[in-house]
Order: structure tokens, then sequence, then C-alpha cells
């Protein structure tokens, strides 16, 4: 069969997130699964990313299975990630034409406070791991230039045995499910400099994330 394009629809959270695991078995995915989960449970109090996610990400499926998909974080700030469900995939050029015209054409944002409106000038930040070869030659191709944004993982892996966690003087482990999301917040907003109106909604954030259905309640600790 041939590989169809179609929107994102909240239903396919979950089956993306499938996408996001296979991905790791091929190296670091830059759509990692926390930021999968971050974007849609807390974002989308303050950033309206579920409905965002509906307009503008883009899936590619073959035979009733996504293949790739474009995403990005949904707050309208020209990023733009890639997902594959094979590393073969991202070295068929028909199917990436596709994907960089949809991140192109639903992604691209102006620069705000500059005058790229005025002169018709958007942007667009792609997210490329080493391991996509073809999606490097294609951007220096379309006449991206790269960026000094730099994108990190922070992953720890873990070998089986038992893992020592030594915490600063004052601060302890404790159960997430009964730390209030007020506190959450707090600690979230002073972390990235919040400020109103942001800052009213993170709470409300939490509080989806707590209750939604990529939230399990059996692993949540906190450091306090």
């Amino acid at each position: 069969m041939s590989i169809s394009f179609r929107y994102y629809t909240d239903e396919d959270f979950l089956k993306l997130e499938k996408l996001i695991l296979a991905s790791y078995s091929f190296g670091n995915p830059p759509w990692g699964l926390s930021h999968h989960e971050f974007s849609r449970g807390v974002h989308s109090a303050w950033a309206n990313v579920k409905d965002n996610w509906r307009h503008t990400v883009g899936i590619w499926e073959e035979d009733g299975n996504i293949i790739s998909a474009v995403i990005c974080e949904g707050v309208w700030n020209a990023d733009a990630f890639f997902l594959f469900e094979s590393l073969e995939r991202q070295r068929d050029s028909e199917l990436l034409e596709r994907m960089f015209h949809h991140a192109e054409t639903h992604l691209s944002c102006f620069t705000r406070g500059t005058k790229d409106y005025e002169n018709k000038t958007s942007h667009l930040h792609i997210v490329i791991p080493p391991e996509y070869a073809l999606v490097r030659n294609i951007v220096k191709e379309r006449g991206y230039e790269l960026s000094q944004n730099v994108e990190g993982s922070l992953i720890l892996p873990f070998s089986g045995k038992k893992f020592d966690v030594v915490l600063p003087a004052g601060y302890t482990l404790a159960d997430g499910n009964q730390t209030p999301d007020f506190f959450l917040s707090n600690s979230h907003m002073f972390s990235f400099n919040y400020t109103l109106p942001t800052a009213e909604t993170v709470e409300i954030g939490f509080h989806d994330l707590s209750n939604s259905i990529i939230h399990d309640h059996n692993v949540l600790l906190k450091i306090i």
C-alpha cells in the first residue's frame, strides 16, 4: 500500500508514544518520551497544545500503521521534530519531501519583535539527531543554516544494579501522589522563570498531568 497522510487527533497520543519508544532502539530521538508527555500533560494548560496539535502535527501511515510524524511543542515557536518507526524510513527521500513541506507550511513562524512579517521571512528550527543522515543532507539543500541553539537530552542509563540516590542536605524523596500540585508548579515555575500570566496556569497543568492517561501513580517520586 502507498503511504498516506492525515492530521493528528488526540487518540494518536499513545500511538506516537509507541513510535518514540521504538526509535530509542536506533538512537536518541529528537522528541523524547518525557518531552512528549510533558507537552501534552502540562503545556496544554496554558498553550492549548491539545487543539494546536490537531491543526499542526502531521502523521504518515502505511497499512494502517504510523511510520513517521512531524510534531512540535504546540506553542507556535517555529520548532519541528521528525519521528520515524525505523532508521530506514528516514532514507525515503519522497517521504522526507512531504514531511519537510508539512513542517515548513504548518510550523514556520515570524520572529516576534522583528521585521520578519514586513520582509515576509519566516523561520523553522528542526532538531536533527546524528542518525538522520539524509535529513541533514536535505536541510542543507533547502538552505537551512546551523543554529547555535542545541537541543540536549538528559538520559541516565541503568545497568540493573541498585541505584544509590545521594541528595543534598535538606532534600528527601517523597511520594509524588502526596505532594500538592501547588508545590510542583512552584518548583517548575521558578526553575524556568515563568511569570504571570503563565504562572497562574502551571498549577492547573500539573493537576491535568496527574489525572491524565499518561500518568502512572505507581512510579511517581518527587524530591522535596
